[in-house]
């Protein structure tokens, strides 16, 4: 089961972000331009910590260059496994994220937000 873990772009409008698993698996990157919904592009938080935390870079880029920025985890707990990360990394990311300005929204509800 994967946790709701998504952030910043802009599908429509200032910066928009989802917190959700990507429809498909299009690789990790922020999707930017024309977008296929079966192939969303995403990025894993998950262990080491320390590169969950340093995950801020896709939001500095995102921030910079307007796009949907997509994070994906396995779990989230104070002892995660290797795929998953822990609250205070999600944390840490979220706050970064809405500090930056984006928009944090399900995919769902950032899929809508794009008229899909």
């Amino acid at each position: 089961m994967h946790s709701p873990t998504t952030l910043p772009g802009r599908p429509h409008g200032p910066n928009s972000a989802a917190a959700t698993e990507p429809a498909g698996q299009g690789g990790e990157d922020i999707n930017r331009g024309a977008v296929d919904p079966m192939m969303l592009k995403g990025v894993e938080i998950r262990q080491p910590e320390d590169g969950a935390r340093a995950l801020t870079r896709w939001i500095d880029d995102v921030a910079e260059r307007p796009g949907w920025l997509i994070f994906f985890t396995h779990d989230i707990a104070a002892q995660p496994t290797n795929y998953g990360c822990t609250p205070d990394s999600f944390d840490h990311l979220v706050r970064y994220a809405v500090e930056k300005g984006c928009c944090i929204l399900p995919v769902d509800s950032a899929a809508d937000r794009i008229g899909w």
